[in-house]
């Protein structure tokens, strides 16, 4: 071969060590780039979209809150296609470089964005996945698959009883107040409530409002009693000193201690001397001591008294009567009530929990799930579609009060109707009723602000002004004077006294309530005073006292072993 022949198969071995060079470059990255989409797939469901059309998710959203979605392997395979070993040309290659660019902007899929699976436990809970609105809410919020499972330990939440936090008060445990005729005292000038004897001196005035013939009384109560005091001195009792009685005591929220109830400057004494105050100035009804609670009830809706103690009562006047007449009995804020306000109870105590190690994903949707907002949204539908708040007030909307109607009704934006996508487990704040902190209205539709200035009626709205309150029991709890206790509603049981010892107890503390309340003046109140003290030790009042302390420390005992 001359030098010729040598220069050309130089030439011709440079340009096929060049063109393999270059092919094995086109090869390795191809290979690196189906290796980093694998490298990003995860262990996910895909859940269809819930018209059935196709979804684009883009990287903005990504960003935000909607689940990334990933490519499968068959993707994969299909983006490589357009790169093989046979020397494939350069614009083909910067066709597949737009092509697998574009994904990472915009990803589609016939099937829908691919979410982390949340198994979640519930009493009575079954395997299967959870469909509808409050599931594809739980996916566009927080990119989970809501799964349930029949056995709490694969769970990566639980569910449990309704939660109880501390500090929290159940709003049904305030059953008294200063209630009053507000539509007549709104009507009247120059009244104003600074104490409890301001609250008698109105109701004298608004007595004077009706001709003498046909007067009604201020009020008017009944002798039922839960043990040895009559109930409306039970509920007196408690609008003025915090406390509560348990069984032959009172309890002090402050202190823990059960008191007794004979002491000369205690709480029961003084709620008589408010009593005999009231049938001294003729405001109180004389058969009082001879009727029932439930006749006192019907005076009071009858105009026959103007006032009660009695949250029950003051409900009942006000579904009866109220609305478009005008006519509301509503609680005053007098100065120096102290409302006792029971802790919320949880019978059977069961937590909530979250795995340690369930994903990301799953805390924060447990988190959202036992705080307020998850709350609401288990009980009114989806946030920004059938409910939201805004500067800290609750607001329903159209689609929120539909729902509240009919569950029937299917939800704007989600699939099917409330009731097919409800929750089948309790909120973690099942009690509705319960005041959330920091706020004067409740989880109860009926108690926000929204809700009352909308339909309440021009009485309730002179109320809502001049109290700053949006329900009687928010007045209740967030009074200065209130006191939330540590222990829930509970009665003693008052067959744990021997029959032979309970019944001359009550009989003789409840008879002679009533003298003392009726006394002719302030010189007989504490003749009969004297007289039920010595009746009560002599009948065995002290031993009662005693086996009521024994029980409420086993109660708290109990409570504090449950915790």
């Amino acid at each position: 071969m001359g030098k010729k022949g040598i220069r050309i198969f130089s030439y011709i071995l440079t340009v096929v060590l060049i063109a393999g060079l270059f092919i094995g470059a086109i090869v390795y990255l191809n290979i690196s780039n189906k290796k980093k989409e694998e490298d990003k797939s995860v262990t996910t469901v895909t859940a269809p979209p819930k018209d059935g059309s196709k979804q684009v998710i883009t990287s903005a959203e990504r960003q935000t809150h909607v689940p990334v979605i990933t490519l499968t392997e068959d993707d994969s395979a299909t983006a490589d296609e357009g790169s093989s070993q046979d020397g494939t040309s350069e614009d083909a290659l910067s066709e597949t470089a737009e092509q697998e660019t574009t994904t990472e902007e915009e990803t589609t899929t016939e099937e829908g964005p691919e979410y982390t699976v949340v198994k979640m436990y519930y009493p009575g809970a079954k395997d299967e996945t959870q469909s509808g609105w409050f599931a594809e809410y739980a996916a566009e919020e927080f990119g989970i698959q809501l799964a349930y499972v029949g056995d709490a330990e694969s769970a990566d939440i639980v569910a449990g009883s309704p939660m109880i936090v501390e500090g929290s008060a159940d709003p049904a445990s305030v059953r008294s107040g200063f209630y009053i005729r507000y539509d007549l005292l709104d009507a009247m000038e120059g009244i104003s409530v600074g104490s409890i004897d301001d609250y008698f001196s109105a109701l004298a005035a608004m007595r004077q409002l009706f001709p003498e013939d046909g007067r009604p009384y201020g009020i008017s109560l009944g002798n039922d009693a839960e043990g040895c005091i009559p109930l409306c001195v039970d509920y007196l009792i408690e609008m003025t000193s915090g406390m509560r009685r348990y069984g032959y005591g009172l309890y002090n929220p402050e202190t823990g201690e059960l008191e007794s109830i004979l002491d000369d400057g205690g709480p029961f004494k003084m709620a008589l001397v408010y009593l005999w105050s009231m049938n001294s100035m003729g405001l109180l009804d004389p058969d009082s001591k001879n009727q029932t609670m439930e006749e006192a009830r019907a005076k009071l809706a009858g105009g026959k008294s103007l006032a009660t103690f009695s949250s029950e009562d003051a409900r009942y006047f006000n579904e009866l009567l109220g609305g478009e007449s005008g006519m509301a009995c509503l609680p005053l804020p007098v100065p120096g009530q102290k409302s006792y306000i029971a802790a919320l109870s949880n019978e059977e105590a069961a937590p909530w929990r979250v795995s340690d190690e369930a994903s990301e994903q799953a805390k924060a949707f447990y988190e959202w799930l036992t705080g307020y907002r998850g709350a609401l949204t288990c009980m009114y539908g989806p946030e920004g579609v059938c409910w939201y708040e805004e500067d800290g007030w609750l607001y329903m909307t159209e689609a929120g009060y539909a729902v509240l109607e009919d569950a029937n009704e299917e939800l704007p934006q989600y699939t099917g109707t409330f009731r097919e996508g409800h929750v089948p487990f309790e909120s973690a704040y099942a009690k509705s009723s319960l005041v959330r902190v920091g706020a004067s209205e409740s989880f109860d539709v009926s108690t926000w602000r929204s809700h009352i200035l909308e339909n309440a009626d021009g009485t309730q709205l002179a109320w809502y002004e001049d109290t700053g309150a949006y329900s009687p029991e928010a007045m209740m709890i967030s009074g200065t004077g209130s006191t939330v206790s540590d222990l829930p509603v509970v009665e003693f049981d008052m067959n744990k006294v021997p029959t032979q010892r309970r019944n001359p107890v009550n009989s003789s503390i409840n008879q002679l309530s009533w003298s003392c309340i009726f006394a002719a003046d302030g010189q007989e109140f504490e003749k009969y005073w004297r007289s039920l003290k010595n009746a009560a030790n002599g009948t065995g009042y002290l031993p009662c006292l005693d086996e009521c302390r024994k029980s409420l420390e086993e109660l708290k005992n109990s409570l504090q072993n449950a915790q």
